[in-house]
């Protein structure tokens, strides 16, 4: 999406750690980094976005208009 409508999409990815050891955030840096993502990522140790959104599969997306008003969510 970001790629089709590169003016009017922006991505941000969201890190949820599944294990310990991927709570922290320099770790969850590191792998951001070697990555390359084009695009900035949220790391959520604790997992408050994902309950925030009312998510429920991963991967999901979550389609947020300008104002921040959540408008759809892709599974």
């Amino acid at each position: 999406l970001q790629a089709r409508f590169p003016d009017t999409v922006r991505v941000l990815g969201l890190h949820l750690p599944k294990y310990a050891a991927e709570r922290d955030a320099g770790t969850a840096l590191k792998v951001v980094n070697r990555l390359e993502l084009g695009f900035p990522v949220a790391h959520d140790p604790h997992w408050a976005a994902w309950r925030a959104l009312g998510l429920t599969a991963w991967p999901s997306a979550a389609l947020i208009d300008r104002h921040g008003v959540l408008r759809e969510i892709l599974v």
